[in-house]
């Protein structure tokens, strides 16, 4: 409901609250680097997939195995409940205090 609020009216204060605790829960959302599944395109059967892998590691002697056998591969993702501390050097990070 809109409603006029005065500079010292206590619910700034809840809605101040309510503003950090989204701001914090985007930040901690953005951080990383987003993944997507497999796409194949129809006509061509080529299969796009954004992927990061570790560094040094060639893509081509990961996939081209199973590539050439013509058998399928099976994917896992696991998803972290929090993030580590410190978080990795690489990824991109954006914080409201900076």
């Amino acid at each position: 409901m809109k409603r006029f609020r005065t500079q010292d009216d206590p619910w700034w204060g809840g809605f101040r609250e309510d503003l950090e605790t989204i701001a914090a829960q985007l930040e901690l959302a953005n951080r990383g680097t987003l993944l997507g599944p497999p796409l194949m395109r129809g006509r061509t059967g080529r299969v796009d997939m954004r992927l990061e892998m570790p560094p040094g590691t060639d893509p081509m002697a990961v996939f081209k195995p199973v590539r050439d056998s013509g058998k399928h591969m099976t994917i896992k993702v696991n998803y972290l409940d929090k993030l580590p501390v410190p978080l990795e050097s690489e990824a991109q990070i954006w914080s409201l205090t900076n």
